[in-house]
């Protein structure tokens, strides 16, 4: 039963039903566990009677935890909702596979509450692939994070349909002085007009804390 294990991912799998039962059933026996990440399933409900019963075993605990499923508008209000004004770091990586684009501004309205954010990881969402809203409503929720310090928004399709969303992201880089890692690869950023990147470009000099920038794959 793995006795000395302290840290447990189980994100973004295909796990459902009888597996995620008998999952839950060991992990309430691992007492020496520190750490445990339960997020989306690529669009498969987690059974609700077990991710009821893991939010109170980790609340209990009062141990690090990130246990939710966000698959409707309802989710990611609740999700936002449960979260302290003080929260300093969000990572919900590779979890709203197609997701509408009113899906995406309802939850990035949502974020501009946490004003002490000092590292938001959405990367591998595809917030981008349904038009240019969901990566307008990014760029102009980064003015919200003054504190940021670790951005990660590659494999998000940001440039694929539009450059109106590359720009405006653009734009309130200057929003962030803290920034100290970027990560917009893997976007098409330039696929459909060059304003974008130029914009990008004009702006990364006011990142004078900036340690680390990946462009790559665009």
């Amino acid at each position: 039963y793995l006795p000395q294990l302290q840290a447990l991912d189980l994100s973004n799998n295909a796990i459902g039903g009888a597996g995620f039962f008998i999952i839950t059933e060991g992990i309430l026996r691992l007492n020496n566990l520190q750490s445990l990440y339960v997020q989306q399933l690529f669009g498969i409900s987690l059974p609700s009677s077990q991710l009821t019963l893991l939010k109170q075993f980790w609340n209990h605990r009062n141990n690090n935890t990130d246990v939710y499923a966000l698959i409707t508008a309802q989710d990611i209000q609740d999700y936002l909702a449960a979260l302290p004004n003080n929260t300093q770091i969000i990572s919900i990586p590779r979890n709203f596979p197609y997701p509408s684009a009113e899906f995406i501004v309802l939850f990035f309205k949502g974020l501009r509450r946490f004003q002490q954010l000092q590292i938001l990881d959405l990367s591998g969402n595809g917030i981008g692939f349904p038009g240019d809203n969901g990566t307008i409503t990014i760029g102009e929720s980064l003015r919200s994070f003054p504190q940021l310090r670790i951005l990660d928004l590659s494999s998000n399709y940001i440039g694929y349909t539009a450059d109106n969303g590359t720009q405006v992201i653009g734009e309130n880089l200057r929003s962030l002085p803290q920034l100290q890692n970027l990560d917009l690869s893997s976007n098409y950023i330039g696929y459909t007009a060059d304003n974008g990147t130029q914009v990008i470009g004009e702006n990364l000099r006011s990142l004078s804390q900036l340690r680390t920038l990946d462009l790559s794959e665009n």
